[in-house]
């Protein structure tokens, strides 16, 4: 597959898992209900889109981009490994906030790879001025504010449980936002390394 097509396939992921998460969040904020599946889904589609971000580099982010790159592969991997683990639990079976299950590691690296990811990817996408303004800051923007985010939503769910959800929505904005940028990109922005013989 060309770097294009990998970009806009991933850009395509990118949007379909935010959207996931805004309708994940915007349910439990309006309803208390948490739909089923939608924030876990969206995280091999964040890793996805992530690989088509690296795909916009073209071969130009260096170290932070293939790092960037590996983590995202990383990310997938284990959000895979999470779908797969919850889907052959036992029928009603649910971790309590105070248990440690098998999945942990893999569910800390499927949720937070991501936004790592995101910052090696970021700073590399400004190095190399892979993206045109005003998206070039979007994902070292998206990845580092991951982060005080979830903090501020942690402060607001002091207020009112249902507003931890708001951080949710917004980030699943950003990589709306993001794959976006990423699925649009024009092809000639996509540019191969120079061989040198």
């Amino acid at each position: 597959m060309s770097a294009s097509g990998l970009a806009r396939w991933g850009g395509l992921a990118a949007m379909l898992g935010g959207v996931m998460w805004v309708l994940k969040g915007g349910a439990i904020i309006l309803t208390s209900e948490q739909p089923p599946v939608l924030f876990e889904a969206a995280l091999p589609l964040f890793a996805v889109g992530l690989v088509g971000l690296h795909a916009c580099l073209g071969g130009r982010g260096g170290r932070l981009g293939r790092t960037g790159l590996l983590l995202a592969y990383a990310a997938l991997a284990s959000a895979l490994v999470t779908l797969v683990g919850w889907t052959l639990a036992p029928a009603g079976w649910v971790p309590d906030e105070d248990s440690v299950t098998p999945l942990t590691p893999f569910i800390s690296l499927a949720g937070l790879g991501p936004f790592v990811s995101l910052g090696l990817l970021g700073i590399a996408t400004l190095r190399v001025k892979a993206m045109p303004a005003p998206w070039s800051a979007l994902p070292l923007v998206v990845g580092v504010g991951a982060v005080p985010l979830m903090l501020v939503g942690g402060v607001l769910e002091l207020v009112n449980e249902r507003l931890l959800e708001l951080p949710i929505v917004l980030l699943g904005f950003a990589w709306v936002l993001l794959g976006y940028s990423v699925w649009s990109g024009k092809d000639d922005a996509i540019q191969q390394p120079a061989r040198v013989s």
